[in-house]
């Protein structure tokens, strides 16, 4: 099993982001396995806020490049309010295709910043994550 173990990859590693680590599982029997969530912290709770009023509530904005570089997702994307333009940056590229993205504008689960001109990020809401 793969755990990530850190948020988001290092750029300041010299070879390699040690983001994660490789765990070694295994049940007498699968069907009894349950992987029992860890129960959420107030602290880990109050990073999430609501700058825009969303009515889905509390989110908190996540990286929206890939650290490697996929020419399907080398595009730019426009921020609806004020319709600047933004690319990955250079041997990144976008964590999702241009059609993904574009439904998620719709849906206004990417944030822009508060004045529209801020580099696009992914919406994560606090009601979508798993509770313990």
């Amino acid at each position: 099993m793969v755990w990530q173990k850190k948020y988001s990859p290092q750029n300041d590693e010299k070879h390699f982001s040690d983001s994660h680590e490789h765990l070694l599982v295994y049940a007498r029997s699968i069907e009894c396995f349950d992987i029992g969530l860890l129960p959420r912290t107030r602290e880990a709770d109050e990073r999430y806020k609501n700058p825009d009023n969303d009515p889905r509530g509390p989110w908190k904005s996540s990286d929206l490049t890939r650290q490697e570089y996929r020419e399907r997702d080398d595009y730019e994307i426009v921020s609806p309010k004020t319709g600047k333009r933004f690319s990955p940056p250079k041997g990144n590229s976008w964590g999702r295709p241009k059609d993904v993205v574009e439904a998620l504008i719709k849906d206004n689960r990417i944030w822009f910043g508060p004045d529209g001109n801020g580099v696009p990020s992914l919406k994560r809401f606090l009601s979508e994550v798993k509770q313990a």
